[in-house]
């Protein structure tokens, strides 16, 4: 199917009016999944329909993807009423599967980092696409209605704002995957005894986003946490009722929160969500020594070598 992304002699104004004029459902065809489309906590359909020509096939898992790393890693910024998307990491290569994943944006160096940026116009309303009525969080949420704002205001249009979807379950996409890639530690403590013990977790912390956090914990096994200014943490799942996994009835006045996924049967279930959703950035070489010693027999293992791979998880 040959996508025609602008007609000869139309304008910007006609184009973009058609553009938002509605979906072709045979657009479909070009969502590279060996599934049918039976979830609709996202929708692509417009995205698609306006994705860049070279662009051949897309990858409804890796824009899932895209969508989790942003709510944990991405910066909608408006500068002299232009707008700016930005990924800043400390490795080039996560940058570059987002750049192949989209078809467009660039990857610079600055100073010890690398960004990946979207700066033409065109462009930042392929992302409109891609992100209207697909974000989970409210602060991301905030942020993008701000920039759209701006967008509308700087290009005379009036593209109507969309609340994300609402998410029951998180192990049916790769949202977590992208969210776990820009915000997860995977984390192996050591403990000082003679026999081999170790604590192995994952983390996800977030200012604010209790909700989201909760879901995730519940779906997971695990539980929730205040993190103080202290750096202290607070169990809020009320030691833990077995009835409810975590049962937060109080407002915090601190804003920082952490899901714990640590017990056997979160850090299970982890790994099988890992499993058919597997990380695509930097995390994902912790998070392999991370299950090997998830899955390892630590007593016929060397003590050094459970020392090394610990620091190896704990320093990315």
């Amino acid at each position: 199917m040959k996508k025609s992304i602008k007609e000869k002699g139309q304008s910007a104004g006609n184009y973009k009016k058609k553009m938002l004029s509605g979906y072709n459902s045979k657009l479909l065809n070009f969502i590279g999944s060996s599934e049918t489309i039976r979830e609709v906590s996202f929708n692509f359909d417009l995205f698609i329909k306006n994705s860049v020509l070279h662009k051949k096939k897309l990858i409804r898992r890796e824009l899932e993807w895209v969508i989790g790393f942003t709510e944990g890693d991405g910066s909608f910024i408006v500068s002299k009423n232009r707008n700016f998307f930005i990924l800043t990491q400390k490795s080039c290569i996560t940058l570059y599967k987002i750049k192949k994943f989209l078809g467009f944006g660039s990857v610079t160096k600055a100073g010890n980092y690398f960004r990946y940026i979207v700066a033409n116009n065109e462009n930042v309303f392929k992302l409109i696409c891609l992100f209207n009525g697909n974000l989970l969080l409210k602060k991301t949420n905030e942020r993008f209605k701000l920039w759209l704002n701006n967008y509308n205001n700087l290009n005379k249009t009036n593209i109507e704002y969309i609340c994300g979807p609402t998410v029951e379950q998180y192990k049916n996409n790769r949202w977590l995957s992208g969210f776990i890639d820009a915000e997860g530690c995977f984390y192996a403590l050591l403990r000082k005894e003679r026999l081999i013990s170790l604590r192995l977790s994952l983390f996800l912390d977030q200012k604010g986003e209790l909700d989201v956090l909760k879901q995730i914990a519940q779906e997971f096994g695990g539980y929730v946490v205040i993190r103080s200014k202290k750096n202290t943490q607070v169990n809020l799942d009320n030691a833990r009722l077995e009835a409810e996994r975590i049962n937060v009835i109080r407002e915090a006045n601190e804003e920082y929160y952490r899901a714990v996924l640590s017990s056997k049967e979160s850090r299970i279930q982890i790994i099988r969500y890992l499993s058919s959703y597997s990380l695509l950035g930097d995390k994902q070489i912790s998070y392999l020594r991370w299950k090997r010693l998830n899955e390892s027999d630590l007593q016929k293992m060397n003590r050094k070598k459970i020392e090394n791979l610990c620091k190896n998880i704990n320093k990315r």
